[in-house]
């Protein structure tokens, strides 16, 4: 009896500890890791419209070819994007974790593009 109340215990202890883990990704939802790989390529497409200062009326499907190359770059379409979007934002820890290593992600590139151009100064 007292092994078998171990073993619901521990069992119960390891269901319980990770609820990230835990949770099954519906079909066609991207893992964590291909949602960050995404996200960072969308947030450097949004930072270089910013910086262009692209009127997206008169720069409309120049910016929508952008979106298309990250989308066919990650096998998606802009509504399996929207789709994934969807369950991400309906669970914002995951999203809050994902939105984590995008920000090290990016910054990560940004310095080290900082150390190139400084070598070549």
């Amino acid at each position: 009896m007292k092994k078998f109340l171990i073993l619901v215990l521990v069992t119960v202890c390891v269901s319980c500890s990770d609820e990230e883990g835990a949770q099954r990704m519906p079909d066609g939802i991207l893992t964590k890791q291909e949602m960050v790989e995404l996200l960072v390529d969308i947030q450097l497409i949004e930072g270089g419209i910013i910086i262009r200062k692209l009127d997206e009326k008169k720069f409309g499907e120049e910016i929508n070819a952008y979106y298309q190359k990250a989308f066919k770059k990650h096998g998606l379409t802009k509504e399996t994007f929207e789709y994934n979007m969807r369950y991400y934002t309906d669970n914002p820890k995951i999203l809050d974790a994902v939105y984590e290593e995008v920000i090290n992600e990016i910054s990560r590139q940004q310095a080290e593009s900082e150390t190139q151009q400084t070598i070549k100064k």
